[in-house]
């Protein structure tokens, strides 16, 4: 069973919103610009120890916006990910009701469906002051009209993050064609530059229907951390390094995001020739 879910609800008339109040969105990006790196740093080295980095790099992050903005707005994904770094984070001593956590996507299923990303991470972190303190926008991906639940979920983003909004740190995974979120190579929503969370309708894999975050706010947030495990995406994670060009997501990502770290474990980084990598033992 799926721990209920505490949704936040914005007390400031967000009710009445609608998709025309959310500002267009501008990706700079362009495949015909030259390869130049943002600041980023490449971690590698086992599971355990990669999860334990990244619980301790989040939490600082976490500590670092509160000071400075008086909360913080993460977004986490689902799958293999959520696995690894939700429960650990959970555990976490962290002042979690100044927290806001998002969703990078979500299945077009009931919270209490197996595939959904909020029922996986609730289902993780049940018990936890992460799941019943910080304040929780799960995406509405059960719902008749999938486009309307987009420009709710912009609204919730502009009314937390920012308009446009500007998250503070959002965790991505990495799927073996490169994708991240459930923004995938060579699918329209990837080229989306105005709408702040797409509807992607052919998925390659199931569940099909889905909602996500679009590039330009992953792009535009102040810190991403990409995390990746095992020998499948060792293709995906060289193109993005090593190849300037590459235009998959997470190269686009990799390409143009403000501040990315990037943590793999020798497996995905088994195919890494020229990229300067820091060990973690």
């Amino acid at each position: 069973m799926v721990p209920p879910l505490r949704l936040w609800y914005p007390h400031c008339g967000c009710g009445t919103s609608t998709a025309a109040e959310v500002p267009p969105l501008q990706l700079k990006y362009s495949p015909n610009v030259p390869f130049v790196l943002p600041s980023r740093r490449i971690f590698t080295g086992t599971p355990d120890v990669l999860v334990a980095d990244i619980v301790r790099y989040v939490s600082q992050a976490v500590g670092e916006a509160i000071a400075a903005r008086g909360q913080c707005s993460l977004a986490v994904p689902g799958g293999s990910v959520a696995d690894a770094v939700l429960p650990p984070l959970s555990r976490a001593l962290l002042p979690w009701d100044r927290v806001h956590l998002f969703w990078c996507d979500e299945r077009a299923v009931p919270v209490s469906h197996r595939d959904s990303n909020a029922g996986q991470a609730m289902r993780l972190v049940a018990g936890s002051s992460l799941a019943t303190v910080a304040h929780l926008h799960p995406m509405s991906g059960d719902g008749p009209d999938l486009l309307a639940a987009a420009d709710m979920y912009a609204v919730e983003l502009n009314t937390v993050a920012g308009s446009p909004p500007v998250l503070d740190l959002v965790l991505l995974g990495v799927g073996d064609d490169g994708h991240v979120a459930s923004l995938f190579p060579g699918h329209a929503a990837l080229e989306e530059q105005h709408r702040a969370v797409v509807v992607e309708r052919h998925a390659p894999k199931a569940p099909t229907t889905r909602l996500s975050l679009s590039l330009p706010v992953l792009l535009r947030a102040r810190d991403i951390m990409i995390v990746a495990f095992g020998a499948s995406k060792a293709d995906a994670l060289h193109s993005a390094l090593e190849d300037s060009r590459a235009g998959t997501p997470v190269a686009r990502v990799v390409q143009n995001a403000n501040r990315v770290r990037i943590m793999l474990d020798d497996a995905a980084a088994g195919r890494l020739t020229h990229t300067k990598l820091e060990h973690l033992a």
